[in-house]
């Protein structure tokens, strides 16, 4: 049993090493652009024609 888990620990220990070894400016680019990506997907799903009418129609207006 002590193998096993032995072969655990270097398992674990591999990715972990694999995932620190990533740069955090790369981590932090790549954040980004998906933020960037999603803001450009929602705004596009925003100007749709169906929910500028449902906008619209509302009677109430929110109080901020």
């Amino acid at each position: 049993m002590k193998q096993k888990s032995s072969a655990e620990f270097e398992n674990f220990d591999n990715v972990m090493g694999g995932l620190l070894a990533v740069p955090y400016s790369e981590l932090k680019k790549k954040l980004e652009a998906e933020k960037r990506d999603k803001a450009k997907h929602k705004k596009k799903r925003a100007t749709s024609p169906a929910s500028s009418v449902r906008a619209s129609s509302s009677s109430k207006k929110r109080v901020a």
